[in-house]
């Protein structure tokens, strides 16, 4: 595993831990992308599909309001050196 790869772990880690999940919580199916995730947050998702983990997508997916979804994208960009 690579450092960057290792740290992306890390923060993903404790973005769960942060936002309440655990395990229980990484079991819970994901909700779709809906109409909470328009415009803007839609697109952000859009445009770095190529670039998200799979559990990544699902993560912020599940993410209930804006505030958590900034902090996913600070740390998404952060862990991949590009913050």
């Amino acid at each position: 595993m690579t450092r960057r790869c290792a740290a992306g772990g890390l923060v993903l880690t404790w973005m769960l831990l942060c936002a309440g999940g655990g395990p229980a919580a990484s079991r819970a199916q994901p909700a779709s992308p809906g109409p909470r995730l328009a415009g803007f947050w839609s697109d952000w998702l859009a445009d770095t599909g190529p670039l998200l983990a799979a559990e990544e997508r699902l993560y912020f997916q599940i993410l209930e309001d804006d505030r958590a979804r900034e902090a996913f994208v600070e740390a998404f960009w952060q862990s991949r050196g590009t913050a």
